[in-house]
């Protein structure tokens, strides 16, 4: 199953859009997971339009009508993996720490977190965090495959 990660897209303040290489990987994707700082209601709208599951999670730059139906933090269970998702909070420095401080007791197989708009793949402790970094032009997506293990790809937009 490959699911497309993106995260910190900042419409219509750092972008007008969401760029083509997104949708096109959108397009390519099982499923869809947003990370937060979606900043205006109707990029969400945009991404649940696409055929694909959608689930997000609240970003700390999104408008307050995002919070109708967005939660903070959202766990998934899928193909035999539990996936977490938060945007994350704070600075840069120290940010996977605090999530990972934060998580639930039963520690989570995959934590996807966006916020500090850098690509990142790596472990803590027996999670591994991922981080598809920013999806506008000069930025990142994380393309997921989930099966028996699981595999992250970071794709650069390029347009």
């Amino acid at each position: 199953m490959r699911i497309l990660v993106l995260s910190d897209t900042h419409i219509p303040s750092v972008q007008s859009s969401l760029p083509q290489d997104a949708i096109d990987a959108i397009q390519r994707a099982y499923m869809i997971f947003g990370l937060g700082d979606f900043t205006q209601e109707e990029t969400v709208h945009f991404l649940k339009g696409f055929s694909q599951p959608f689930y997000g999670v609240l970003g700390n730059m999104d408008a307050y009508e995002l919070r109708d139906y967005l939660p903070i933090k959202r766990l998934l269970n899928l193909e035999g993996h539990s996936l977490y998702m938060v945007h994350g909070w704070g600075s840069r420095d120290g940010l996977e720490e605090r999530i990972y401080q934060s998580l639930p007791t039963e520690k989570p197989h995959v934590c996807f977190y966006g916020h500090s708009h850098c690509p990142t793949d790596k472990m803590i402790g027996v999670t591994r965090f991922i981080n598809p970094g920013t999806c506008r032009k000069g930025g990142t997506v994380a393309l997921i495959e989930l099966g028996e293990k699981i595999s992250c790809t970071f794709q650069e937009i390029k347009k």
